[in-house]
């Protein structure tokens, strides 16, 4: 694979930037790190890629480093880097050679969110519970009412007295209650009150209960 030496290319005082870069401020040892004899211009490059590994919570130390000619292309290289793990084991850390990102560990920045953004949070997720919550009670709702329905139909003449739809009059999230009066009339004429009350449990699991009323 050749690489464009114009694209690469380097001062003639190359060798005496290496040098200077030998210092102590760098926790990777240069002599871990390998590059043929046409990719050499790009040491600098590679260390700054060892270094950006080694960073890493992941990697404790660099065991090598070279430059990744399957994956690299003539304009942009990906090094990669093999790193010790503390469990002993080691791995490959592949780092852009133009961003110097690693690509192999994704790293995981926590933000902060900002007063205004909590509140949007806290806003929308209100509205979520809210939206939810009427859905349940529609659902609960027409069950309620279809139950009484059918639990009502041989009675004579019978007046629905609640509005519609009918709405809890307690309710959590778990269990609810709905409540329903109606008239009807019985087998011989007289005026019947009733109340109906749908109990729910666990979901839309129903219990109704009917009874008379005093008023």
């Amino acid at each position: 694979m050749q690489w464009p030496s114009a694209k690469f290319k380097k001062l003639v005082s190359f060798s005496i930037v290496v040098g200077a870069l030998t210092s102590s401020v760098y926790a990777v040892d240069d002599d871990r790190l390998w590059l043929s004899g046409s990719h050499s211009p790009l040491f600098i490059d590679l260390k700054q890629a060892a270094l950006a590994a080694e960073s890493l919570e992941r990697c404790v130390s660099v065991v090598e480093g070279t430059i990744d000619l399957d994956d690299s292309m003539p304009d942009h290289p990906i090094y990669r880097i093999l790193c010790r793990q503390k469990n002993r084991r080691t791995y490959n850390e592949m780092v852009d050679g133009i961003s110097f990102k690693t690509l192999t560990t994704k790293i995981e920045i926590q933000v902060v969110p900002t007063e205004d953004e909590l509140e949007a949070l806290r806003i929308a997720e209100e509205k979520r519970k809210q939206e939810a919550k009427t859905v349940r009670v529609e659902s609960l709702s027409d069950i309620c009412e279809q139950a009484i329905k059918d639990k009502s139909r041989l009675m004579k003449d019978v007046v629905w007295l609640t509005p519609l739809p009918i709405q809890p009059v307690e309710m959590d999230d778990i269990s609810a209650k709905f409540s329903v009066d109606f008239d009807a009339k019985g087998v011989h004429g007289g005026a019947l009150k009733y109340r109906a009350n749908c109990f729910f449990t666990d979901g839309d699991k129903l219990k109704l209960r009917v009874s008379g009323r005093k008023s």
